[in-house]
């Protein structure tokens, strides 16, 4: 979960695990993310030009584990990120090591997110197998090259 009150994000996942590389949230990305169960399907900036660099970073989810199977309303989302670092802000000076996380839910990018610990919605999901992708990208929204991906599959149960 995380703590903005304090003007300090310190993200602790259900294993304890401290996720203190997490960089504080602006006002305005408290604002954006206080929902992030949100399933508001989210249109990239244009593609950036040029050569990608490449990350130092590794991704990997944490939550929800591959094959589970998932009976509730919500899906908490746990990543680790080695290597790297979230950032909030969008720039075009770009670094291997900072950045922050692109999930996609069957193919459609549903979350642009600033953390790595969020839920995601499951009412709408029609029971049966689904692929949940995380990505950490460069500050401009663009991948790294290679890109730094992880994948988990999971089931859902009809009512």
């Amino acid at each position: 979960m995380s703590d903005t009150r304090s003007g300090h994000t310190t993200v602790i996942s259900r294993t304890g695990r401290d996720r203190s590389n997490v960089a504080p949230p602006s006002r305005e990305t408290a604002s954006i993310n206080r929902f992030p169960w949100d399933q508001t399907v989210y249109t990239l900036p244009s593609a950036p030009s040029g050569p990608r660099p490449a990350s130092t970073a590794t991704l990997s989810f944490d939550e929800p584990k591959n094959g589970a199977v998932e009976d509730g309303d919500r899906l908490e989302v746990v990543l680790t990120l080695e290597g790297g670092r979230i950032v909030e802000a969008a720039s075009t000076d770009l670094t291997p090591d900072t950045g922050h996380v692109h999930i996609r839910l069957d193919g459609k990018l549903i979350s642009m997110t600033y953390g790595l610990v969020q839920e995601v919605d499951l009412t709408t999901l029609a029971a049966g197998d689904h692929a949940l992708e995380a990505e950490f990208v460069a500050a401009d929204h663009g991948p790294f090259s290679p890109r730094v991906t992880t994948t988990v599959h999971f089931t859902t149960e009809g009512p």
